[in-house]
């Protein structure tokens, strides 16, 4: 046996017996000897991973991917690949490694379960679900946490009911799962049963101390009234031995916010500061040029004139969309307007966000707006069935259905020309309030612009730019709600969104914290509690750090 392959197997025993730092000083010694080795490269690729070396790693990676593989090696390269991009939080590219890893072995049931929480981290859980179902049948490595994974997207599919007996029957198995007893306190959450939530969370604290994200749904459960709580106690010990940096992310915000529950403002920024810097290098994807230029295209794409023929098309189901910046009171509306008994609140579809541009992207869609007649051509047709279907399945025989996607105010041209009587309420707020409410949201994916105060300033400013442009084109057709008038006089301003759908007024509205409906939203804790006006003017607080953001407002 030659020198080569005494040390390769050396090194394969040290990964064995999980001694990477011995590992490493093998693999880097053959690497620098033979480096154009894929085996070896993809060796030190995986102990880089496990050793956290996330910079050499990303390095490597790169030279792998100049370097042709040969077939034998493509598995584990794009299974290696992908679990560096799942940990560096970069989804895409995870997505398109799995998919490759898929392609050449279908069976492979921890790929596809790994294909599943790419696609659960972009938001696309109907697909996830698919792929962990598939894990499951073919027989998954670790079954209870598969199927914590699928309980997570059923949630986020809106099927929370299947997502509980799914966590409740790892528990009654394995009643030291942590991840089945945080999962259990996600649902609870949005359901609105606090004290629940919270009893979860700790129990999964207990059983895994480094479980980053139930130290941070904690804080989510109630207001955090002194600075002495226990809850920041034991956010803070945990973040100081943290090395990982999303649990780092998940901890800090979640300290900015009981700081900020408890007024002590200048700390509760340092955390929200802290946490958006990790997050801010981690994804530097928001392009400014890039999105304003995108909001031109969408502009001149949908003129007037394009909608000057007015149109009827009858459907059983009215969609109302509620559209605007997060945070802007989007939750809030829904939770009012739901309450109605002909309302369905069907929470945030990205179905023409994610699903439609699939069917019907910018290329295919240019020279389709020049034809006549093109509310009745065949592509708006199946959009049209598609998305009526889907707010069947979930609203039922509800004749209004309410999707609350913030975004898709990007897509209100083409809604406009699928469903000509589509309702849209777009909810405003004052500009420092709504833009720092975003800065202190972890938001798990998407939402680029968020770690970055100029960054959410220039999103607002162009989704302002796009709005004007929508009223212009469908005056008196698009209702704008200012969350301050909500806050000052409820009665009101639900009877004019009523009056604007059409519906006739149902007490019940007012006594939308009452409303059982799940709120699958970062506002599931507010939406369930009296009017408050403490969010509002709330940026005075923070006044000495927002002197930058003033000026990209105009203010």
């Amino acid at each position: 046996m030659n020198s080569l392959q005494t040390l390769l197997n050396q090194g394969i025993n040290y990964e064995k017996s999980k001694q990477w730092d011995l590992a490493l000083a093998i693999y880097q010694q053959l690497n620098i000897q033979n480096p154009k080795n894929a085996l070896i490269s993809l060796k030190l690729l995986r102990v880089f991973r496990m050793l956290n070396k996330i910079e050499p790693a990303k390095a490597l990676l790169e030279s792998l991917e100049k370097l042709s593989l040969g077939k034998q090696y493509l598995t584990l390269f794009y299974y290696e690949a992908g679990q560096l991009s799942l940990g560096v939080a970069d989804f895409v590219k995870a997505r398109f490694f799995f998919e490759n890893l898929i392609e050449l072995q279908p069976n492979f049931a921890d790929g596809q379960c790994l294909l599943g929480r790419a696609l659960q981290e972009l938001g696309l859980h109907s697909q996830a679900v698919e792929c962990f179902q598939y894990a499951l049948s073919l027989g998954v490595y670790d079954k209870s946490q598969a199927q914590c994974l699928l309980a997570s997207s059923l949630a986020q599919s809106h099927r929370e009911s299947q997502a509980m007996d799914l966590y409740q029957q790892v528990i009654a198995l394995d009643p030291k799962n942590a991840t089945a007893h945080y999962g259990l306190g996600m649902i609870y959450q949005v359901m609105g049963k606090f004290t629940h939530s919270e009893k979860s969370f700790l129990k999964s604290i207990e059983l895994d101390p480094e479980f980053g994200d139930a130290y941070q749904q904690l804080c989510h459960t109630r207001k955090i009234k002194y600075k002495d709580d226990p809850i920041i106690a034991l956010l803070k010990n945990r973040l100081a031995c943290a090395d990982n940096l999303t649990d780092q992310v998940r901890l800090s915000f979640g300290l900015g916010k009981a700081y900020d529950d408890c007024a002590e403002y200048e700390t509760a920024m340092e955390y929200y500061h802290q946490g958006n810097a990790i997050k801010k290098s981690m994804d530097k994807s928001y392009d400014p040029n890039k999105w304003e230029k995108y909001i031109s295209q969408l502009i001149a794409l949908f003129p007037k004139e394009l909608f000057n023929n007015e149109v009827i098309i009858e459907t059983s189901i009215t969609p109302c969309w509620i559209v605007g910046l997060p945070r802007s009171g989007t939750s809030l509306c829904e939770q009012m307007i739901s309450a109605h008994s002909q309302v369905y609140g069907a929470g945030e579809l990205t179905f023409f966000a994610q699903d439609v541009p699939k069917w019907l992207p910018f290329q295919k869609l240019i020279p389709l707006l020049s034809e006549n007649n093109i509310h009745s051509h065949s592509e708006l047709i199946q959009i049209r069935e598609k998305y009526l279907d889907l707010l069947k399945q979930l609203g039922g025989n509800h004749p209004f259905v309410i999707d609350k996607y913030p975004a898709n105010f990007l897509q209100i041209g083409l809604a406009k020309l699928i469903f000509p009587q589509i309702k849209i309420i777009y909810t405003t707020r004052n500009a420092l309030d709504n833009c720092l409410s975003i800065y202190f949201q972890d938001f798990v994916s998407g939402n680029s612009y968020s770690h970055h105060l100029p960054d959410i300033a220039h999103y607002y400013n162009q989704m302002k730019r796009l709005m004007s442009h929508w009223k212009q084109v469908f005056p008196k057709q698009i209702h704008e709600v200012r969350y301050e008038d909500v806050l000052s006089n409820q009665e009101a301003e639900i009877k004019k969104m009523l009056r604007y759908c059409q519906l006739n007024w149902e007490a019940e509205c007012l006594d939308f914290v009452n409303n059982k409906r799940i709120v699958n939203t970062f506002s599931h804790w507010q939406v369930r509690q009296s009017i408050y006006k403490t969010s509002q003017e709330r940026w005075r607080n923070y006044q000495s750090h927002l002197t930058d953001i003033q000026k990209y407002l105009a203010l």
